[in-house]
């Protein structure tokens, strides 16, 4: 009977204790106000920016690589620009919408962020980040954030990507040559 009654107890008692560490995890609105005050959703935009100017990049890069051995006359060249151009916006515009399709802010929102903040912050921490974001020192991080992190991002792509690039274009020129000699022994 005893045992009966404390397993009873339990049982009543586990959704109470449960509820209690639940009560103390911030929510999504909590989440979004923090996300929004720090200027997360700017930096996604901007993001999105720089993948575009990537995208952009490698396609222009393809397109001049793949020119390199066709000679043409100046008109036929800004005629072959033109086209390049058309299919780089189609891919660009094609690129953005799938990015927001598959991965919009709001799903970001809910499905990624609110549950990495509910694992590494309470309530009470995040309810102390919302309260330095409306600060002056947390406005002015928030609005400079996103300026840091695409000047951060342009000074790493000048500074390292072109020793990055060219080291990588000679180790895969160096392994394609290896792995066509070990299959032309095939």
């Amino acid at each position: 009977m005893m045992k009966k009654l404390v397993a009873i107890l339990l049982l009543l008692a586990a959704p109470a204790a449960y509820a209690q560490a639940r009560a103390d995890e911030p929510d999504v609105a909590l989440v979004r106000e923090l996300l929004s005050l720090s200027g997360t959703e700017k930096q996604y935009n901007q993001v999105m920016t720089i993948m575009m100017e990537s995208v952009r990049e490698g396609f222009g890069q393809g397109f001049a690589d793949s020119m390199r051995d066709k000679p043409l006359d100046a008109a036929r060249q800004q005629q072959a620009q033109a086209i390049a151009e058309r299919y780089m916006q189609d891919v660009l515009r094609e690129y953005s919408e799938e990015i927001r399709r598959v991965m919009p802010y709001e799903r970001l929102v809910v499905e990624v962020y609110a549950p990495l903040y509910r694992k590494y912050f309470t309530r009470a921490e995040l309810v102390d980040a919302i309260a330095f974001f409306k600060s002056a020192s947390g406005r002015k991080f928030a609005e400079t954030a996103p300026q840091l992190m695409q000047d951060s991002s342009r000074a790493v792509t000048q500074q390292f990507m072109p020793q990055l690039n060219r080291r990588m274009g000679d180790l895969v020129r160096e392994r394609m040559q290896k792995m066509a000699e070990e299959i032309s022994k095939l």
